[in-house]
C-alpha cells in the first residue's frame, strides 16, 4: 500500500517501528565495550545507587562511585557477533556459484569501490540479513565513460528511513524508489 511522504527526512512507519531493535542488535554485535559505553540505556543505575547521588549534576558523587564499579564488573554476554558468525558461516561452507556475462567478468574480483570481490561483498550482504533482517544495494553506473563497468554501493538499513510500496499483478508489495 503506498505511504505518503512529506519530505526526504520523513521516517517510514516500519522503520520507526524496527530502528530500536536494530540499534540493540548493533550495540549487542558490537560487543561488551560498546554495551557499557551506552551505559544506563542497558545498566541501569540501581535505586542504592541514585540515593546516593548518581547522575547528580553536583560532581562526583558516592552513587557515581558505585555506578563506575558496577559498570567495570558488569558481565555482558557476547552472543549475537559468534551467532551471526556461525550463520553466515553455515551460509558460505560451500563456495557460491556466481555467472556472468564475460563484459562483466573484471565484477567478480571487484565488485564495490572499496575493491571487494563478489564473494566478499555477498558474506558482508549475508551478515547484515542476518543480523538486522536487510541491507540496501544500490548498483551504479557510470555515464559516458565507455568500457567503465558499474559497481555496488551498499547501504546499512539503519540509512534507509523512508521507502514507497505498490502492490503487484500477483498481489505482493514491491518497494517503489
Amino acid at each position: 500500500m503506498p505511504t505518503t511522504t512529506s519530505s526526504v527526512s520523513t521516517q517510514h512507519p516500519a522503520y520507526v517501528a524496527i530502528n530500536p531493535d536494530w540499534i540493540k542488535v548493533r550495540d549487542f554485535a558490537a560487543g561488551p565495550r560498546a554495551v557499557k559505553s551506552k551505559r544506563t540505556t542497558y545498566l541501569p543505575a540501581t535505586s542504592g545507587m541514585r540515593q546516593k547521588g548518581f547522575g547528580s549534576t553536583s560532581g562526583q558523587t558516592e552513587g557515581d562511585a558505585l555506578y563506575s564499579s558496577y559498570l567495570t564488573r558488569a558481565v555482558v554476554p557476547e552472543l549475537i557477533k559468534p551467532a551471526v558468525n556461525a550463520l553466515v558461516g553455515v551460509m558460505h561452507r560451500e563456495a557460491a556459484e556466481i555467472q556472468l556475462p564475460k563484459v562483466m567478468e573484471p565484477l567478480r574480483a571487484n565488485a564495490t569501490l572499496e575493491g571487494e570481490s563478489l564473494l566478499t561483498l555477498l558474506r558482508r550482504i549475508n551478515t547484515e540479513q542476518v543480523e538486522v533482517g536487510r541491507i540496501g544495494l544500490l548498483i551504479d553506473v557510470p555515464i559516458g565513460n565507455a568500457g567503465v563497468l558499474p559497481y555496488i554501493v551498499t547501504y546499512d538499513a539503519e540509512n534507509i528511513i523512508n521507502w514507497d510500496c505498490s502492490r503487484r499483478p500477483d498481489g505482493r508489495e514491491r518497494p517503489d524508489f
